[in-house]
């Protein structure tokens, strides 16, 4: 019997289902779990002060550069996904600069096709 998790992907996400409400597809919970790490702050989660990404923070961070950045996402979802040892995946970052301005875009392919994106500015 596989695992159930609340549904809690969002309206601008592939294949977004609007009615669901429970998820049991692994891969699917992998693809949230990926998104809550990255998207959430250090320290903002009771309990478990090293959960979250601060990708945010981290972006703004002097001397952050590609290898800094992808070596903390990996170690975030190494340590916090259940199911980080059950598919293969692959973390992209891109800096940009835009009007003076640090922005980054995060893609992590998890199975080839399956994409989470994350834009930081």
């Amino acid at each position: 019997m596989g695992a159930t998790d609340i549904y809690l992907r969002k309206a601008y996400t592939r294949n977004y289902s609007p009615n669901t409400i429970e998820v049991n597809d692994m891969l699917e919970i992998f693809l949230q779990e990926i998104e809550i790490i990255l998207t959430t702050p250090m320290t903002a989660v009771m309990g478990s002060p090293k959960f979250g990404a601060s990708l945010d923070l981290y972006l703004h961070t002097l001397g952050t550069n590609v290898g800094d950045m992808k070596s903390r996402i990996n170690q975030q979802i190494t340590d916090h996904s259940s199911y980080s040892n059950q598919f293969n995946w692959k973390v992209d970052v891109t800096f940009y600069q835009i009007d003076n301005a640090e922005t980054a875009v995060v893609d992590v392919t998890v199975e080839e096709d399956n994409l989470v994106r994350i834009i930081l500015n």
